[in-house]
């Protein structure tokens, strides 16, 4: 059965406005959805709807073209809903992924002293698709080839590679396996040995 694989990075970039600052507008931050290598997605994806709090005036937001991004005020932090839509000639189902948005650095607000630094959150995200269409699978073919064009937070952005993640996955993976015999271990210090009895008939 066909399968397609369409690697993206989510990222949100949070920047203090300092003296500029107000009780409801304390920070600008950028959400984008991008290639990790930087490719265009245009030839798969049609467009990108980005949903927002509630409070925001007109919370859904479209957007039909490259850069696949938004920018916005506010100052809470909360969930974005972000949700692909591919070309319909591509047989490709709308794909959903929830993105925190992170505003404050590590020590909350109190840590929040240079306007000059930023905040970044990114996930690497791979939409798996069983059973894609002969056009789905020219499409891919087709797609990722030309440079997507420059996002406005673009210098902030990390680098990411299917080895890199695969590294980051055998880390994990060695880290579960470590504590899982540890904690097998603290099990085992805790439970008294079983004696057995064997009584003759």
């Amino acid at each position: 059965m066909p399968t397609v694989v369409v690697p993206v990075v989510v990222s949100t970039v949070s920047f203090w406005l300092g003296k500029k600052a107000d009780e409801y507008h304390s920070h600008q931050w950028t959400v984008n959805v991008r290639h990790p290598d930087g490719k265009s997605m245009a030839k798969l994806v049609e467009h990108v709807v980005f949903q927002l709090h509630p409070s925001f005036p007109d919370p859904e937001r479209k957007v039909s073209e490259e850069p696949f991004e938004l920018t916005e005020t506010g100052w809470g932090e909360f969930h974005i809903g972000v949700t692909l839509h591919f070309h319909p000639e591509s047989g490709i189902q709308p794909a959903k992924i929830q993105h925190p948005l992170k505003l404050y650095p590590e020590g909350g607000e109190n840590a929040q002293t240079n306007h000059k630094k930023y905040v970044i959150k990114e996930k690497y995200e791979e939409i798996v698709v069983v059973g894609a269409t002969e056009a789905a699978l020219k499409m891919c073919e087709e797609a990722f080839q030309e440079d997507a064009p420059a996002s406005v937070v673009q210098e902030h952005f990390g680098k990411f590679s299917e080895e890199e993640q695969l590294k980051k996955l055998q880390e994990a993976r060695l880290k579960v396996t470590y504590y899982t015999r540890e904690i097998q271990k603290q099990l085992d210090s805790l439970m008294p040995p079983v004696k057995q009895e064997v009584k003759g008939k």
